[in-house]
């Protein structure tokens, strides 16, 4: 068994570096100078920035703190920006796939889940490789790393390695804090309920006031050029969803893009399992006993995934993108829900979610072919094409439903 556990990481590394290799001779990178409202645009300017190649940062909110990527990639003895940026997003792809099925293996995911959470996260557009591969000057890919690696130190209950993950996480993107913020509040909560001290919050405490002092040293070091505020951010997302109840519809067919029909199969099983109860007590009776699923770990993955969730809604307007880079917390509490489910129903759910990855295509150019680009995006769609995503989502969470319902694959 250990054989076979450690034999995973050099086959997972050549499929991933294979993968990458494909995607970078064969998926067109994006012409940034032709879509001026990339992120890769404002990347690029920090990089010149720090390279030396430009005198004044004109980096706008809210980019211009997230420099640690940007500044690896600067390091580098290569000719362009975008050869940089791929050789950084290649350690991290490999790194993260990595770190990722260690983890998977460690709280004990079935293999055929670790297989199936591999491959969507290698070969879904919006994933790992080939959206980077697309864009490839970005921060994003790192995020994967960074999150697996609060799980695992979490999981092995690591707390003084926060000291050091909190802000180096949060000048690689300032989403982090946030996972903090849950983090030291339900640590809070957890020693109150259980009348412990499992949760150091000190050390939590502690690691989210370093991040946050770096930041605003970072944000007085490296000024916007344009006034930002992440506040003022989400109340206009708030704004624009009660404005376009549509949006809402958007962002649902979003999170269904970007995880396919397992999403359902899950939310089946913690139904089924009675976690509504178990939230439903706790929210209206104001009642509650921590952990309020199986252990605090499970309900950390629970907490952090609706963290990424509000994220995606909240915090931006490409919101497939955003949800997807919730991946390590998102896919493995579904994997968590689904340890029980037969394999042979998961796999027909799969096989009914692979047209979503669009395996047949490459991501089309958004500075040559805005139409055919935003035909992917359920956020920029037009509606007649996101009501089809919609709609057979229902249809595969309807299809689940039945098969579970009336026992089509016996569980074993």
């Amino acid at each position: 068994m250990i054989v076979q556990k450690g034999f995973i990481y050099p086959v997972i590394l050549f499929i991933t570096s294979a993968t990458f290799v494909f995607y970078y001779f064969h998926q067109p990178i994006a012409s940034y100078t032709k879509a001026p409202l990339m992120d890769g645009n404002q990347y690029i300017k920090i990089y010149y920035y720090l390279t030396g190649k430009v005198q004044n940062y004109e980096v706008a909110f809210p980019f211009h703190s997230r420099i640690a990527i940007p500044w690896l990639a600067s390091l580098l003895p290569v000719a362009t920006p975008v050869i940089a940026f791929q050789i950084v997003n290649l350690i991290f792809s490999l790194s993260s796939v990595c770190i990722l099925t260690y983890y998977w293996q460690k709280i004990t995911i079935r293999p055929y889940l670790i297989r199936w959470g591999i491959f969507w996260l290698l070969f879904h557009w919006t994933g790992l490789i080939r959206l980077n591969a697309y864009d490839p000057i970005t921060v994003d890919v790192p995020l994967y790393f960074f999150q697996t690696l609060l799980l695992l130190l979490l999981y092995n209950r690591n707390w003084i390695h926060l000291w050091w993950l909190a802000p180096l996480a949060t000048i690689q993107k300032e989403s982090f804090p946030a996972l903090l913020i849950v983090l030291v509040i339900y640590g809070i909560l957890y020693n109150k309920s259980t009348h412990s001290k499992t949760f150091p919050t000190p050390i939590i405490a502690g690691s989210l006031f370093i991040s946050l002092i770096l930041k605003c040293v970072i944000e007085q070091s490296f000024p916007p050029s344009t006034p930002g505020n992440p506040v003022i951010t989400i109340l206009y997302f708030i704004k624009q969803s009660l404005i376009d109840p549509f949006r809402i519809i958007r962002w649902l067919t979003g999170v269904w893009v970007a995880f396919g029909g397992i999403v359902w199969l899950a939310i089946w099983q913690w139904w089924k399992d009675g976690n509504w109860h178990y939230i439903q007590k706790s929210v209206w009776q104001r009642k509650y006993s921590l952990p309020l699923f199986r252990d605090f770990h499970t309900d950390l993955l629970f907490l952090f995934s609706v963290t990424y969730l509000g994220l995606s809604l909240l915090a931006g307007g490409d919101f497939t993108r955003i949800v997807f880079l919730g991946y390590p917390f998102i896919m493995t509490y579904l994997f968590v829900l689904l340890k029980n489910t037969n394999p042979k129903l998961s796999f027909v759910i799969l096989l009914l979610s692979l047209p979503l990855m669009h395996l047949h295509l490459f991501i089309p150019d958004q500075g040559l072919y805005w139409t055919q680009f935003v035909e992917w995006y359920p956020e920029f769609a037009p509606s007649s094409t996101v009501w089809l995503m919609f709609g057979y989502g229902m249809l595969i969470g309807l299809s689940s439903w039945i098969l579970l319902k009336f026992q089509v694959f016996q569980q074993k």
